[in-house]
């Protein structure tokens, strides 16, 4: 059997009425166990623009949830459980069945580049990789 539960999400936020938050922010949640329901949530107070490279990195560090959104950092203590077990990333879309629901909340634009780490980057290796992947000015 498999479950559509989620347990990491990361994504722009919608700019429709009644959305998560900042309607341009960048919104992360982490639970654990993997489900449609609980876990924490963190949504940035930087907007996104369309049709301009960012820079978003996810993570939890230390018992905080961080979201960085062009080098600039915001987190939250998170409420969910240090355990782990296997997952499957996808990227550049959501599937959630709800009782006599389907959502699909699909990534509309482009992915340079998705990286996975083993471990936590530090706040100056994340500014160091949004610097970099500016370019020259």
């Amino acid at each position: 059997e498999t479950s559509l539960g989620h347990s990491t999400l990361v994504e722009l936020s919608s700019i429709v009425p009644g959305g998560y938050r900042n309607p341009l922010g960048v919104r992360s949640l982490d639970r654990w166990p993997p489900g449609q329901y609980g876990g924490s949530n963190l949504s940035t107070p930087a907007e996104y623009r369309p049709n301009r490279w960012h820079h978003v990195v996810a993570q939890r560090r230390a018992g905080q949830m961080q979201v960085f959104l062009d080098g600039e950092e915001t987190s939250v203590p998170i409420t969910t459980s240090d355990a782990t077990g296997p997952v499957r990333p996808i990227f550049g879309r959501m599937l959630a069945v709800e009782p006599e629901k389907v959502r699909l909340r699909p990534f509309v634009g482009q992915m340079a580049e998705i990286a996975l780490y083993d471990r936590c980057l530090t706040v100056n290796e994340v500014r160091l990789h949004h610097e970099i992947g500016r370019g020259p000015r």
